[in-house]
């Protein structure tokens, strides 16, 4: 690990000052290992700061540097719905458009303007964005069909006219207590997916099926609450919340230990039954959750005041009432889906921006890439354990692991770890740099510059 946190970079003064002039009011975040982010300082100070040369090296009262965050007030959002997004093996990801796939290779031109050329063999997925068939929303990518109420001042209202919560970078982030709503055309028999992160535990409660996009009300929908305590429940109206499970309890153990989920419900408003997927295992199966209504939306709401909440990576989707698993292919077999929900597999398949050629028995069929929803790839990924590297995070949700960075002119210079080629990326296209080996998760801290006290729920 130490090999990893002297990962050397260079960072010019005069180039600061060039780029201080274009964005003067950017400022970025030291987080150090041990303890809370640092104070938010001007960043073209912190990278302009003698003692960060070689970043993670020096030390503060015998803390390293973990990670540098950029926080740009033109960047929340500003990196659009990209085409395609594309899964590393490795655990990275990039958001842009595949131009060409042939021969082994697969040619990307990412949101950011960089222009990668991968093996085959470490893309473990490739997703066409725009919503195909069976899909009534993915996002969010703006805010665009979402409703945010004001900040609750008290238990019953009346609310105040800041946002409860704020779109930054494709992440919903609480500001104090209040309800974020989508009107999302659910279908009556769901899946719906999100990523929740949290800071001083997860307190929230969300309804599925929601008429009433402005005010949380009980009337009508399926209704799930979290105290904080690791796990989920299903509320029935006119029943204690623990009264409708109908299986022994389980903890969320992501929600017991961590600060992040990936959940996964799937819903049926037909016959009232409900399952709990998180982090790709199952964790409860609801049998009676009442009477879903009339309504089509989803709502969140973060009703204590000391927790803030994150959601985003929102799918809502039709689902058929079977467990749904990722394709994982193997040998030299790709699995492709198709918009239409067809799936077919195929050995040999080549792709441009455009059009999308695979053998099928013993023809050749050529389609657009239109009707493409999402392609899996057969591959591995060996980590080296002595690799000295640094995750980059970009916006709005790309990663990948860089070295040799060095910093000219507004341009963030690095080595990809797995083309091992040198790309340039302007900084205003970074959230941050992160020293460490492992993927970092993303932490509500980046975007809160002050917190409440973190204290225990009475």
């Amino acid at each position: 690990m130490n090999r990893l946190l002297n990962t050397f970079i260079t960072f010019s003064g005069v180039a600061c000052l060039c780029e201080a002039a274009e964005i003067s009011d950017s400022m970025a975040r030291l987080h150090w290992k041990g303890d809370e982010a640092g104070k938010p300082v001007r960043w073209t100070t912190v990278l302009a700061a003698s003692e960060l040369s070689i970043a993670g090296g020096p030390a503060r009262d015998g803390k390293r540097l973990e990670a540098v965050i950029f926080q740009h007030p033109s960047g929340t959002n500003l990196a659009g719905r990209p085409v395609n997004q594309i899964r590393l093996r490795d655990g990275g990801s990039i958001g842009g458009l595949v131009t060409r796939m042939a021969s082994g290779k697969v040619e990307v031109e990412s949101v950011g303007g960089n222009h990668f050329d991968l093996p085959e063999t470490l893309i473990r997925s490739i997703r066409w964005t725009d919503a195909p068939a069976g899909v009534s929303y993915e996002g969010p990518y703006t805010a665009d069909r979402w409703i945010v109420g004001g900040v609750a001042t008290s238990r019953a209202g009346p609310t105040s006219s800041e946002p409860a919560w704020k779109l930054i970078d494709g992440v919903f982030v609480s500001q104090g207590k209040g309800t974020l709503a989508c009107e999302c055309d659910m279908p009556p028999v769901a899946r719906v997916e999100f990523d929740l992160y949290w800071r001083n535990r997860p307190r929230f409660r969300m309804t599925f099926f929601q008429r009433d996009m402005v005010n949380y009300t009980d009337g009508e929908g399926f209704h799930f609450f979290s105290s904080g305590s690791g796990s989920i429940y299903a509320v029935t109206r006119g029943r204690d919340p623990r009264k409708g499970i109908k299986m022994e309890r389980r903890d969320v153990p992501s929600m017991v230990n961590g600060n992040h989920a990936r959940l996964d419900f799937r819903v049926n408003s037909h016959t009232g039954e409900g399952w709990l997927f998180a982090d790709g295992e199952e964790i409860r199966h609801w049998t009676d959750l009442g009477y879903a209504g009339a309504g089509t939306g989803l709502m969140f709401l973060n009703y204590h005041s000391e927790t803030r909440l994150g959601v985003a990576n929102v799918r809502v989707s039709e689902w058929d009432g079977r467990t749904v698993h990722a394709p994982n292919p193997t040998g030299k077999t790709k699995t492709m889906i198709f918009r239409n929900g067809d799936k077919t597999e195929t050995s040999r398949l080549s792709m441009t921006d455009t059009n999308l050629t695979f053998a099928l028995t013993d023809s050749r069929i050529t389609i657009p890439t239109t009707r493409v929803a999402q392609i899996f790839l057969p591959g591995h990924w060996e980590t080296d354990e002595g690799e000295e590297s640094v995750w980059i995070h970009f916006l709005p949700d790309g990663w990948m692991r860089g070295r040799s960075l060095a910093y000219s002119d507004g341009l963030l210079t690095w080595q990809s770890v797995l083309t091992r080629k040198n790309h340039h990326s302007p900084i205003r296209r970074i959230r941050g740099l992160h020293f460490r080996r492992d993927k970092p998760v993303m932490d509500l801290s980046w975007y809160l510059p002050t917190m409440p006290p973190l204290r225990d729920a009475e």
